[in-house]
C-alpha cells in the first residue's frame, strides 16, 4: 500500500516532533523534488551522511511546504506543483528509484519511514 504526501503529513502529526526520522534502509529523508520517473510526481530525497539528522518536525515542514503551491522544475524541464493526494516516491534528484512511501513506524525516540518497491512503468 502506498500513501500520499497528505497521508504522511497526518501520520507525522501524531509523532513527537523532536524525534529523529529515518528510512527503513540506511538513509534519512532530505528534501522534496520532482521525481525523474514522472516529473509531475514528487520524490523525497535521502542521505546516508551521518551529519544529516532530520527530525519529524523537519520532514513535516518540508512536506507541508511541498504542497503549498510552489513550483518545482522537472528533471528535463517543465514546472510542476504537488498536492496532498500525490504518491510520494523515494529518490534523489536525477534518480528514478522504485521505492514509494508506504507508512511509518513510531518507535518513541525515532520514527521509521516504511517503503515498498513499485515498478515505475
Amino acid at each position: 500500500m502506498t500513501i500520499s504526501v497528505g497521508d504522511l503529513i497526518v501520520l507525522l502529526r501524531n509523532c513527537d516532533p523532536d524525534a529523529l526520522i529515518e528510512f527503513d534502509f540506511p538513509a534519512r529523508p532530505t528534501t522534496v523534488a520532482s521525481w525523474r520517473g514522472v516529473y509531475a510526481e514528487p520524490a523525497l530525497g535521502h542521505s546516508a551522511m551521518p551529519d544529516v539528522q532530520p527530525t519529524v518536525r523537519d520532514l513535516y515542514d518540508e512536506l507541508k511546504n511541498a504542497i503549498d503551491g510552489r513550483t518545482f522544475c522537472g528533471w528535463k524541464g517543465g514546472d510542476y506543483s504537488y498536492t496532498a493526494t500525490d504518491t510520494l516516491h523515494v529518490a534523489n534528484p536525477g534518480d528514478v528509484g522504485h521505492l514509494v512511501v508506504s507508512g511509518i513506524a513510531d518507535c518513541d525516540h525515532y520514527v521509521v519511514i516504511k517503503t515498498q518497491f513499485q515498478k515505475a512503468w
